[in-house]
């Protein structure tokens, strides 16, 4: 499972230790700390953006654990890794007229520090991200890199054969990473795990809001395919979709892919010619890999394969 900072409370009553992880992370308005009590089986949340808190219950289907929001009635996969990382799926709502739309979309969220991450997160990242503009149902994704500078409180972004340097400072109410913009009224806040994971987010208020999740760039040629045939990495994807991702090696030795979200799977080889953790997948998904630990895939071109948009897969 993923989830937060793992602390521990022994029962007065000599009863059975409670176990809970707290995370930080965002949805797609909202930046959220979320406790994940493994004993009790709930998921507490709090959102610093409006005065909202809440508390949900889970239980585990399969691979995959699924909490109710009970204002709905809707219910959601989610997974955690150690108390490290935590994915999950919730629902944004439209109305049109008197019909009411949910759309699913991802939230991501790290172990929560307890103070300036400080030198821990310099490097070089690869990144995915998607943006929604005006409506939920309005996305479209980027890829790209970037190199965080903690001595000059820099983060680099780059983009296609664009590079953009963002000021940053740490935010100690939030316990996030601020990013500074010139002008407008555009926020922006990132969390990492070390210098493996980092996940982050922007919005400009009532016009659009994006999230990014970047692995640390790697240095050598990762080793995709696991010496367990049989490992898989289990996915979630923006469109509420549900599955896994499973490296082999193809018929000529080549690697290869096996996706599975809903009913499709996917096969095919991936192109990681670069040697950095970064691949391609078909003609129109990119992908970021940290060994053993995580992917994630942007779709730039459904009209190619029908694959979502935006898919992040973890280890169990």
């Amino acid at each position: 499972g993923i989830i937060f900072n793992a602390c521990g409370s022994g029962g007065g009553d000599g009863g059975e230790e409670t176990t809970i992880y707290t995370f930080r992370g965002f949805l797609i308005n909202d930046l959220l700390r979320v406790q994940l009590n493994i004993t009790d089986q709930e998921i507490t949340y709090q959102n610093f953006l409006e005065p909202e808190k809440g508390t949900f219950t889970f239980t585990q289907k399969g691979n995959f654990y699924y909490y109710t929001n009970p204002d709905n009635g809707l219910e959601f996969p989610f997974l955690w890794q150690d108390d490290q990382i935590l994915v999950g799926l919730a629902a944004g709502m439209e109305q049109e007229g008197d019909m009411v739309y949910y759309f699913p979309f991802l939230f991501l969220a790290l172990k929560e520090t307890s103070q300036d991450y400080g030198d821990k997160i310099a490097g070089e990242y690869n990144w995915v991200g998607i943006k929604y503009e005006g409506s939920i149902s309005n996305k479209s994704v980027n890829y790209g890199s970037a190199v965080v500078d903690p001595s000059q409180k820099t983060i680099s972004v780059t983009y296609g054969n664009t590079t953009v340097p963002f000021p940053f400072q740490f935010n100690p109410d939030y316990k996030a990473v601020e990013i500074e913009f010139e002008g407008g009224n555009t926020i922006g806040y990132q969390y990492y795990l070390d210098n493996q994971i980092s996940i982050g987010w922007q919005m400009v208020p009532d016009q659009e809001s994006s999230y990014v999740i970047g692995f640390k760039k790697q240095t050598t040629p990762p080793q995709y395919i696991s010496s367990d045939p049989d490992f898989k990495y289990y996915c979630l994807a923006e469109d509420g979709s549900t599955g896994y991702a499973l490296f082999y090696e193809g018929q000529n030795q080549e690697t290869s892919l096996e996706l599975e979200l809903g009913n499709p799977i996917w096969y095919g080889a991936i192109d990681d010619k670069f040697g950095d953790g970064t691949f391609t997948y078909y003609s129109s998904v990119h992908g970021i890999y940290l060994p053993q630990k995580a992917l994630a895939l942007v779709n730039t071109d459904k009209s190619q394969i029908d694959i979502p948009y935006f898919v992040i897969c973890i280890a169990p």
